[in-house]
């Protein structure tokens, strides 16, 4: 399996446009469920746990908890050469997650990947310093990090190998997803 991860131009506000149209409030543990879940689908559909060799079994993340306008914040440790992140959250009506910077690209594509595979400046596109909607953590003022990390949830999550039939259901979520942002 081919390692592929580019960061995408997803603006919030692009995003934000289908919050309005809810008629469900998400809670606090449907947030959760929905940002573990955009997680290891991220990692699962794009072949991140073949990857990155010294995967962690358990992943720590650190959920903001859910504004009124219904979108939240994650704050966890990706694997190098990235290491953590901060990534803004947004719920969607079917209650998905979409994580910011997540879709530069399409879901994964084994012949695309295959084309890019060499090109090293791809991992430069991820998680830069000028994008506050989804940046390294390195970037960010520590006394800040500090307390968003003492106030927001902290979760442990279990990564491992998707089984076949979850890997099928991660990579349709992951092209909903794809659809989604770029339809706005």
């Amino acid at each position: 399996m081919k390692c592929l991860f580019i960061s995408s131009c997803v603006v919030g506000v692009l995003v934000l446009a289908d919050v309005g149209e809810r008629t469900k409030k998400f809670t606090q543990q449907d947030l959760v469920r929905s940002v573990e879940e955009a997680i290891l689908d991220e990692f699962w559909d794009r072949s991140y746990v073949d990857c990155f060799k010294k995967l962690p079994s358990k992943l720590i993340a650190h959920i903001k908890p859910l504004s009124s306008d219904q979108t939240s914040a994650v704050i966890y440790e990706f694997p190098l050469p990235f290491g953590e992140v901060y990534r803004e959250a947004y719920l969607q009506k079917n209650g998905l997650v979409i994580l910011a910077e997540n879709h530069v690209l399409p879901p994964y594509d084994e012949s695309y990947a295959k084309s890019i595979k060499e090109d090293k400046d791809l991992y430069w596109w991820a998680f830069r310093p000028t994008k506050s909607w989804a940046m390294r953590t390195v970037y960010m003022d520590s006394n800040e990090l500090t307390k968003m990390k003492k106030e927001w949830r902290k979760i442990e999550i279990t990564m491992r190998k998707p089984t076949k039939n979850e890997l099928e259901k991660a990579r349709k979520r992951e092209a909903q997803r794809y659809k989604l942002v770029m339809s706005k």
